[in-house]
């Protein structure tokens, strides 16, 4: 997912696939937006391919990601022109805890992590169901498809 406000989904059965946190940007040009995000990274730079663009030239155009591995969330420079910053401190890769502050330039976010709320298992299960229901509906389509052939 791109950018967005809207809350995502989030359960502890998938919390290794899914990355359920909130970027609430403290300065900088996009400073007063949330961004919330789930999936396995969230990758941010100048590059329009990013989760969250930025838009000043000190941030390389991939420059940093937030991965979780078994749970535990990471902010990773990605070998950038002008570096990450970590509570004050340049780093290359370092553990991040619920209202760490990073900063890209001169944009900096406060990390979050998402409370797990039944309306985000409730949401996660309702998009569970509609991809199901696609796949259903393409299988569908391929016998019927390769029936006539």
């Amino acid at each position: 997912m791109k950018q967005t406000d809207e809350e995502q989904p989030s359960s502890g059965l998938f919390q290794a696939v899914f990355l359920p946190v909130r970027l609430i940007c403290v300065s900088g040009s996009l400073q007063g937006r949330e961004f919330e995000q789930w999936g396995s990274h969230l990758v941010l730079g100048r590059s329009t391919g990013n989760d969250i663009v930025l838009s000043e030239e000190t941030a390389s155009k991939v420059h940093a990601r937030i991965v979780c591995e078994d749970g535990v969330y990471y902010l990773e420079d990605l070998k950038s022109n002008n570096g990450t910053y970590l509570q004050g401190r340049p780093i290359e890769r370092e553990k991040l805890q619920n209202g760490h502050v990073f900063r890209i330039g001169e944009t900096a976010f406060r990390f979050e992590t998402l409370p797990k709320t039944e309306a985000n298992t409730t949401k996660f299960w309702t998009l569970a169901a509609i991809a199901l229901g696609l796949l259903l509906v393409a299988g569908l389509i391929f016998v019927a498809v390769t029936k006539h052939w």
